[in-house]
């Protein structure tokens, strides 16, 4: 017998409906009707067609964007009179900002380590953890790792070379650090030393090895540069097969590389080119200017040109920041389009006063840092550049605080109590005040803890993509979070304190809180679990009746126990683990209701009462 089926005779109930209530269902009806039809049409069609426009138009950014929100106001409203649903009996916290300096993953200054062997008469080796964790302790979360494999440039990484790599990362890990990774042949800047490079072959042959360290530590790497060719990786003076004999680039020959590394490395992670152009010749579109950029609606598919981000090392050193441009305006109007949802970051490489100065002394240094969404910046070179934004009255407490993403709570709306079972309402309004969004993905999870035994519940909020949430510019640049979550019978009743996860989304550091973002508001942040303190207590109350559906109260695995003050109707599917049944009144259990066999079910009438 593949089932066992327990069936209670089923209770004939006839309601009466006054003629009022059929009539307010009537006027119901039609106004769910029309607004699904505006919901489903009008503003889905008008949401992407002001992403296009958006993209294409930016001087009409602002009006698109108050345009939207209004329609979008409007829809909720009929929402909320059609379904009825308010946040009643609810409690708003206004939260207070915090504008210190503290770690976040994936941004900030980085330091820099590079190594060409991992024997100890190298300057460095191996990645020290002691060093790491000094660093991070100076809220310094990555670090870029150069490997110079001059070694091999004529044969296979050597084993020994690469479970150097692999200890590197797993240093990192330890150290609660991520890495950008660089691979490169030589370090000479001499044009007719072609030879110091390794062959297009050679280049894809290590790809194919390094293949496995890149699946393997996909959570500890921040991005990957598009490397190995040139100088330092840069893409400059290097062997002919990535040169015409008119000394320009072979952009075919360079593509294979990029292609191969986009195989190679998962498509959670981003590789950064190092000019605009090199990216416009490869996975152009043929335009130029902003209108040659990625389109928002294409952003994070895990297409060529939704991972190919940029960096720039020799920042603000020329006009053309020694080469980075070609077109100044064309390629930074480019680079500025693209970087809203792309990786930058890189390095300064000389003193270009005032150009390399900040905008109090007449430069361009904070300004274009948030212009063009920088994330990571070289803490220690170029010394002297970095200095002059050191001085007082200038800028490097704003660039500190301002690379990358820093998420700020305004305010948040939460229901005081909901019944088990039901729906939970709720509101957070935030902002981005960083240079650029995160370009990596997080998990979002909503954290209940129970005030009495610190039992926890985590509630992930799986439509909710950090990376969406872009620098503030304006009120239309406010993250609006309205959700209603459904709250699973088999909880427990109790007082709850609220809590948000924006936790790393790879297994291996979901539950680091090194890892976890930290929002810049007081009173916030939990160091030990990496949870931002919402400053709110719900109460998960009994409920009168519970009503359990196949669609989604169906139970496989684990011990569940629900409850209801008066009754249950059972009409779903337990096909695993032990379930419990208890209400005061009665149990219904419907025709549909099954257990399957090996599963174990059980009921009482015990129940429960707030």
């Amino acid at each position: 017998m593949d089932t066992l089926k327990v069936v209670q005779q089923r209770r004939i109930i006839w309601y009466i409906k006054s003629e009022v209530v059929l009539l307010r269902f009537f006027f119901q009806s039609i106004l769910l009707f029309f607004y699904r039809i505006i919901r489903n049409t009008l503003f889905n069609h008008f949401y992407f067609i002001s992403l296009i426009y958006l993209h294409k138009v930016t001087s009409m950014k602002n009006f698109y964007k108050e345009l939207l929100t209004k329609v979008s106001i409007c829809l909720l409203c009929v929402y909320c009179s059609v379904t009825n649903q308010t946040l009643a009996q609810t409690t708003t916290i206004n939260y207070q900002v915090d504008y210190s300096d503290f770690p976040n993953p994936e941004r900030g200054f980085y330091k820099h380590y590079e190594t060409t062997d991992f024997t100890s008469d190298n300057v460095s080796p191996q990645l020290d953890l002691a060093q790491l964790m000094v660093a991070r302790g100076d809220n310094k979360t990555l670090a870029l790792r150069l490997f110079y494999l001059n070694k091999f440039k004529n044969t296979a990484i050597a084993a020994s070379y690469l479970n150097g790599i692999q200890n590197d990362m797993n240093t990192a890990r330890q150290a609660g650090v991520k890495l950008i990774l660089r691979f490169a042949y030589n370090s000479t800047n001499q044009t007719m030393r072609h030879s110091d490079d390794a062959s297009l072959a050679i280049v894809l042959q290590h790809i194919a090895q390094l293949k496995p360290i890149f699946q393997a530590n996909a959570d500890v790497i921040a991005a990957i540069q598009a490397s190995f060719i040139g100088t330092w990786g840069e893409w400059y003076f290097t062997h002919p097969d990535f040169t015409n004999p008119d000394n320009s680039p072979n952009y075919i020959n360079r593509k294979r590389v990029v292609d191969s590394l986009l195989s190679a490395v998962p498509t959670s992670r981003m590789i950064q080119i190092r000019t605009p152009y090199y990216k416009q010749n490869m996975y152009g579109n043929g335009s130029t200017g902003s209108a040659a950029a990625i389109n928002p609606i294409l952003s994070y598919n895990g297409s060529p040109v939704a991972r190919l981000g940029h960096h720039n090392d020799c920042f603000l050193a020329s006009s053309t920041d020694f080469g980075t441009y070609l077109n100044i305006t064309e390629d930074k109007n480019y680079l500025e389009a693209e970087t809203k949802y792309l990786v930058m970051g890189g390095e300064t490489c000389v003193v270009n006063s005032p150009r390399s100065d900040c905008i109090n002394l007449g430069g361009d240094a904070d300004t274009e840092l948030a212009r063009f969404h920088w994330s990571f910046l070289n803490a220690d070179y170029r010394a002297e550049v970095l200095d002059r934004w050191s001085s007082p009255g200038t800028c490097m407490n704003n660039i500190r605080l301002g690379l990358g993403y820093r998420f700020e709570m305004i305010s948040g709306t939460f229901a005081n109590s909901v019944e088990l079972g039901k729906l939970l309402q709720f509101q957070i309004r935030l902002k981005n005040v960083g240079f650029a969004s995160a370009f990596n993905a997080r998990k979002v999870i909503l954290i209940l803890r129970n005030t009495s035994n610190n039992n926890e519940y985590s509630i992930p909020l799986n439509d909710i993509d950090p990376r969406r949430w872009e620098p503030f510019q304006s009120v239309f640049d406010e993250v609006d979070i309205y959700r209603n979550i459904a709250i699973p019978g088999d909880f427990k009743q109790g007082i709850y304190s609220m809590w948000l996860q924006l936790a790393d989304p790879y297994l291996s550091l979901t539950s680091d809180p090194l890892y976890a973002i930290r929002m810049a508001n007081t009173n916030m942040w939990e160091a030990a679990t990496g949870y931002n303190n919402l400053q709110h207590q719900i109460t998960l109350l009994c409920p009168n009746q519970l009503s359990l559906t196949s669609t989604k109260d169906d139970y496989s695995t684990g011990t569940k126990s629900l409850v209801a003050n008066k009754s249950i109707i059972g009409q779903n599917t337990i096909s695993g683990g032990k379930v419990s049944y208890s209400a005061r009144n009665f149990v219904e259990l419907k025709p549909i209701f099954e257990v399957k066999q090996g599963a174990v079910f059980e009921t009482s009438f015990d129940g429960c009462q707030n």
